[in-house]
């Protein structure tokens, strides 16, 4: 914490001290102490958690908890695969029959954030949050809303400056492919498309890679990125 808050006297604006700041004071769990900026960057707005409900229709269909868990997990899956496109529909689709859901929302937030869809992206975890106080989403939502917020954070996520350090050896084209999902829906866009290529040097015919890397470079194009 002093380093931080020393960083932020040399510059105000820095977004990686701002961050980590407000990671370690959640952890301390000191968040009486935080300062105007940062607690209106680490809690969601009504707003937010309002805007993630407007594009959902009505349903009046019953669904257990059982079902519930079973789509949860499901998405969860599909996020593994990369299937995000497919994991925004499922979601949609239980969001609609159970509204609050929060991991349907925090799983249709990682699948929105993993295609650049950030603005969208900060609604779902801001309601994720407002069902369930929990850090791992609140650590999503930063992430998303600094993205929004700075072109710098923006570019630290997307870019990768060295090949990333792995604590595991991963030996496999779907444990390679899984990892680089993954880090996508972080925004780490370059660092999911290594892991793709990765994949393809164990096996060069695994499709899930080969689209995932496709979608991951039309992705980088469409920001801006070479």
């Amino acid at each position: 914490m002093k380093c931080f808050n020393e960083s932020l006297k040399i510059n105000i604006n820095n977004p990686k001290a701002k961050q980590n700041r407000k990671y370690a004071l959640a952890h301390l769990k000191k968040t009486d102490f935080v300062s105007g900026f940062t607690q209106e960057f680490m809690n969601p707005s009504p707003e937010e958690i309002h805007a993630a409900t407007s594009s959902l229709g009505s349903s009046q269909a019953k669904i257990s908890q059982q079902e519930i868990n079973e789509i949860e997990a499901k998405a969860e899956e599909l996020i593994y695969n990369g299937d995000f496109e497919n994991v925004i529909d499922l979601c949609n689709e239980l969001l609609r029959k159970a509204a609050d859901s929060s991991m349907g929302w925090f799983w249709k937030g990682k699948a929105l954030s993993a295609l650049g869809r950030d603005d969208e992206a900060v609604n779902c975890y801001a309601k994720s949050y407002d069902l369930k106080k929990w850090i791992t989403c609140q650590t999503n939502y930063i992430g998303a809303k600094s993205i929004l917020r700075n072109k710098n954070s923006k570019d630290e996520m997307r870019k990768m400056e060295n090949p990333p350090d792995s604590t595991t050896i991963i030996q496999s084209a779907k444990s390679w492919n899984a990892q680089g999902a993954y880090d996508q829906t972080f925004g780490k866009f370059e660092v999911a498309l290594y892991c793709f290529e990765q994949a393809l040097s164990f096996d060069q015919e695994y499709s899930l890679a080969k689209r995932n890397k496709d979608r991951v470079i039309q992705l980088l194009k469409q920001e801006g990125y070479k």
